[in-house]
């Protein structure tokens, strides 16, 4: 046996000398390559890049971080946005992820928290890099430009609003070549220069999506505005985090004009209640069925669904 593994290393080693004598090809150039320069340049192209914009969403694979399902609608936001709500019994698990979060118990370096930031900030810039080139390509018309447009910055409200949500004020990045380099920004900034006139321009410029079944539409970003108003004016109203100005100055709410908040609130579900295509479904139970999926998209604004894999 041991002579048959010495031949065996002896032929192997004879075979990548040969090999590497005519490795010439080593340096040859690629046929073709896909790069940010050469890759937004068609109207199919951007529906990729925008439909990436989407997927962020609930991804479970980020570029150079692979596996991130904890930061995403893919699993993670379940114990990040529902534990701290009676829904949510907390249990152990076998590996322990996730109870931190139904525990009050998680920090900084809670997978989690990590994962939430990372992935949403690849939605983020996603949405930048979209909003970077679609000017600059002239086979798409300028209405189409526009809905583009409209969609990518909606999705970029969407990203920063559940950051902002629970984390406060979050850095500003609308450079899709950003460092990462950027501070903390206020959370009156964050809502007043990304999320309130995203989430407005969307509502302003969108009807029907661009991706069936897929896309947002006018009343999606009515509703978020609804909520966005309503949740600020609570805020104000109720004193949210004022105990904790001193410690936290970034994520005062003293700038909230909460009747201002609550009249826009009032207009655009109005706008979403009487004029939308959306009915509530008679059986609450149908938007939980996997089979009843054309009831639940009457009803449903906003539905994160995951691929189905074997």
């Amino acid at each position: 046996m041991k002579s048959y593994k010495f031949i065996f290393s002896v032929f192997i080693s004879a075979f990548l000398a040969a090999s590497c004598e005519n490795a010439e090809f080593l340096d040859r150039s690629p046929y073709s390559s896909t790069a940010p320069e050469n890759f937004y340049s068609n109207e199919s192209q951007m529906r990729m890049a925008l439909i990436s914009c989407y997927e962020t969403m609930n991804t479970h694979k980020i570029p150079g971080i692979g596996s991130c399902q904890r930061g995403s609608y893919g699993q993670g936001l379940i114990y990040l946005m529902n534990a701290p709500c009676d829904d949510v019994v907390g249990t152990a698990s076998s590996a322990g992820e996730g109870i931190e979060m139904e525990m009050g118990t998680f920090d900084e370096s809670s997978r989690c928290i990590r994962e939430f930031w990372k992935v949403y900030y690849t939605g983020i810039n996603r949405c930048n890099t979209l909003l970077a080139y679609i000017d600059g390509i002239e086979t798409i018309s300028e209405q189409q430009k526009t809905q583009f447009k409209a969609e990518a910055r909606f999705m970029r409200a969407f990203y920063y609003h559940h950051l902002a949500w629970n984390f406060g004020g979050v850095p500003i990045v609308t450079d899709y070549a950003s460092t990462g380099e950027e501070p903390r920004s206020s959370l009156k900034d964050v809502y007043e220069q990304i999320i309130l006139p995203d989430f407005e321009y969307a509502y302003s410029n969108l009807q029907i999506g661009l991706i069936p079944n897929v896309s947002v539409d006018k009343y999606v970003a009515a509703a978020y505005i609804g909520k966005m108003c309503n949740y600020l004016a609570a805020c104000k109203r109720y004193g949210t985090g004022a105990a904790f100005v001193a410690e936290q100055p970034l994520n005062d709410f003293a700038w909230v004009d909460e009747v201002k908040m609550s009249q826009r609130a009032k207009e655009v579900l109005e706008d979403a209640c009487l004029n939308s295509p959306y009915i509530l479904n008679e059986d609450f139970r149908v938007n939980f069925l996997e089979a009843d999926k054309e009831d639940q998209y009457k009803e449903c604004l906003m539905v994160s669904e995951n691929v189905l894999s074997g």
